[in-house]
């Protein structure tokens, strides 16, 4: 079964809960991007995958971060590296551990995330593409979509209509595009193949980061 390279601080807290945040969770822009992932394995027979989260401060202040989100398919979390996180069913929530726990301005959490056990059946089924990926998305019909100049923050785009290909490009080192949770490149190249439709669509979401100019196309 992978599990994350060892030289990761892992620190699982499932019990205690995190610090006071500056923000009320939700607060800030959270993507979770699956890694790894995996059909077979675990006790319940039904695989896991393994996940970063990325949590940015679009505030112009410092922030003592602390954010709540679903998981991209249900189960338990059997590991975790850099934050503080505290499961209950479905919902996790999260806060920085002593050396992250601050976000200044236009920052994201750098190397967080979680390995998870499928539950039985492989998993809870998602009530929208985005749901458990990241929030407030933007609905667009498609196929054909021309996101151009996307700027430097977080995004979140939505689509229920079939897609067959796309790319993205002008993303400086860091940053990452995801379809449906899993990460793509964004090298300008077409991508031949995507993620299985997600709750009979697609979740289209970048973390924050350079360039302004960043692009992603769909068809």
């Amino acid at each position: 079964m992978p599990v994350p390279p060892p030289y990761f601080n892992l620190e699982l807290l499932l019990e205690c809960p995190g610090p006071d945040s500056d923000v009320p969770p939700n607060g800030l822009p959270t993507t979770v991007s699956i890694f790894n992932s995996w059909d077979s394995g675990g006790p319940n027979g039904t695989g896991g995958y393994c996940a970063n989260v990325f949590v940015t401060n679009n505030t112009p202040s410092p922030v003592d971060w602390n954010v709540t989100f679903g998981l991209p398919e249900s189960g338990d979390i059997y590991t975790s590296w850099n934050g503080n996180f505290q499961q209950s069913g479905n919902s996790i929530a999260l806060s920085g551990i002593d050396w992250n726990n601050v976000l200044g301005p236009g920052q994201t959490t750098f190397s967080v995330g979680f390995c998870v056990n499928r539950g039985p059946g492989g998993g809870g089924i998602p009530t929208t593409p985005c749901s458990g990926i990241c929030s407030n998305p933007i609905n667009f019909p498609g196929p054909n979509h021309q996101g151009n100049n996307i700027g430097s923050g977080a995004v979140c785009y939505q689509t229920m209509a079939t897609l067959s290909g796309g790319n993205c490009g002008n993303f400086a080192g860091g940053r990452t595009f995801s379809v449906n949770g899993q990460t793509m490149s964004c090298d300008s190249g077409n991508w031949w193949s995507l993620p299985a439709p997600r709750a009979g669509g697609y979740c289209l979401s970048s973390t924050a980061g350079n360039y302004p100019w960043a692009f992603f196309t769909t068809w």
